[in-house]
């Protein structure tokens, strides 16, 4: 027992101060930590690349999207830095679609859902007629 308590009375002054510079560290490192998040926001649908001479009957406004980063930027990030495109660009006849709905992320940011990530469209010839008044 003797030999145990001489151990730790042995450089008691260095071992105090690397227990004082552990602790130190340890407080810089978790208290300077940006840590990982993921939240859901709602954001906005632009149509993009939709053909002359063709309308669509419904579009839907918004979809979920799941995004992670650091907590700073994530929590500072509102749904219109978050731009949610659909692409009409293959569509050149009226019918029904199943369209795949294209989310950019911020910087420093991924999307890790998109809800729904396909929206089912239905695309109609614009009809124009004369009348004589």
């Amino acid at each position: 027992m003797k030999e145990l308590k001489n151990w730790f009375l042995k450089n008691i002054d260095i071992k105090l101060l690397s227990l004082f510079f552990a602790i130190i560290l340890w407080l810089y490192i978790a208290g300077g930590e940006n840590p990982i998040v993921e939240n859901f926001i709602d954001i906005s649908l632009t149509q993009i690349n939709l053909s002359e001479g063709l309308v669509i009957k419904e579009f839907p406004a918004n979809v979920s999207v799941g995004i992670k980063g650091p907590k700073n930027i994530i929590n500072n990030l509102s749904s219109h830095q978050i731009n949610g495109i659909v692409n009409f660009s293959e569509i050149s006849k009226e019918g029904i679609y199943k369209l795949k709905v294209e989310v950019e992320p911020p910087k420093k940011t991924q999307i890790t859902r998109v809800i729904p990530s396909e929206i089912k469209v239905e695309v109609e010839k614009v009809l124009t007629k004369e009348v004589e008044v």
